[in-house]
């Protein structure tokens, strides 16, 4: 059960989620996620959902790999690279995978993307394990897991206007994907019945650097004349640990608590932060992701810093407390009203 993608064009924007499964069923594994509000007993088939996994790995700024399959091969080899790049940072994944003495079986219970920036020519070179790699939309796409042909075939997003450059073809290409797997595990199990969810992680390439991208999404619900706040959910890393906040703004709430998600770090470099180390280590986010519902199914628009208010969280009385201002639902309010148009307007099932 997993989904783990990497898209290039002259940029690099790669994602996975954070499903963890295992084989047979198994009635005292409970799953807790950020879309629910409690543990659930999740099977699907013959796999038990058990968790949720860091599947980008960031070995630093220059290296990073997802992985996918068995976590325990993946470790040992994830493991072995990174011994492997202390001595030599310009190792292969190829030739870790040679000299892990792995069985025939082991290598194919696993796939890996491995990105590497040169870090004297500051190229980007990818490489990749047990992963289909193709051309969609001009984009160099590689990808593995059992979530696939939902994610990359099934959604179809719409635009009423072209993209300007590269950057937004491949933020078009994939955020309203991972905007619409969010709607559909917020509401039911589909992506999970896919095979795939959890949380997402996003990576992108800057200039001589790799790094993971906080970012959120907040739900909206629009009858034609007012709008609704709906849960907001927020992910930042203290240190190398996945925190993801679940927010309730009701209406008329600019304050709320947190529902606190902490998935720790896949090498085990270091304990899970405190609370006070959360909310100090508060990023805003990079990317804002805003889902509509309305009568006509799912809308949905994404902004960069400076573009909308950011939200904020602090540590209020031994709790994490998020705050966020009034003018990002009014501007939510304009677009719906047709004052400002929305970047996008995906999805052409008529069942939702």
């Amino acid at each position: 059960m997993t989904l783990i993608l990497s898209a290039m064009t002259d940029r690099l924007m790669s994602f996975s989620d954070c499903l963890l499964s295992r084989q047979g069923v198994h009635p005292d594994q409970l799953l807790s996620r950020p879309m629910s509000l409690g543990p659930e007993h999740v099977v699907v088939g013959s796999l038990t959902a058990v968790g949720l996994r860091q599947k980008t790995v960031q070995i630093d700024p220059q290296h990073h790999v997802l992985w996918a399959g068995r976590e325990i091969v993946a470790s040992h080899l994830i493991r072995a690279l990174d011994e492997a790049i202390l001595v030599d940072p310009g190792t292969t994944l190829a030739t870790v995978i040679a000299e892990s003495e792995l069985s025939a079986a082991e290598r194919a219970s696993i796939s890996l993307i491995y990105h590497r920036i040169d870090s004297e020519a500051g190229l980007l070179a990818r490489e990749f394990h047990n992963c289909k790699d193709t051309i969609y939309l001009d984009q160099k796409i590689t990808f593995a897991g059992t979530g696939d042909f939902h994610f990359i075939d099934d959604v179809y997003p719409e635009f009423p206007f072209p993209a300007n450059d590269d950057s937004e073809q491949l933020y078009r290409a994939w955020l309203p994907r991972i905007a619409y797997a969010f709607a559909l595990e917020a509401v039911g199990h589909e992506t999970i019945n896919f095979g795939y969810g959890g949380w997402f992680e996003l990576s992108r390439a800057l200039i001589g650097r790799l790094e993971k991208v906080p970012y959120l999404i907040k739900f909206w619900g629009w009858n034609g004349e007012t709008l609704e706040s709906l849960p907001c959910f927020s992910a930042w890393y203290v240190g190398h640990t996945l925190c993801v906040g679940r927010f309730e703004f009701n209406q008329g709430m600019e304050t709320c608590d947190a529902q606190l998600t902490q998935i720790p770090d896949f090498l085990g470099r270091e304990p899970l932060p405190s609370l006070d180390a959360i909310a100090e280590g508060f990023q805003l986010a990079a990317v804002q992701l805003h889902v509509i519902i309305e009568q006509r199914g799912l809308l949905y628009t994404s902004h960069r810093p400076g573009d909308w208010p950011h939200f904020v969280i602090d540590r209020v009385n031994g709790s994490l407390v998020a705050h966020f201002g009034p003018e990002l639902r009014d501007e939510i309010e304009q677009m719906m009203r047709g004052n400002l148009a929305p970047i996008a307007r995906p999805y052409t099932y008529p069942d939702i």
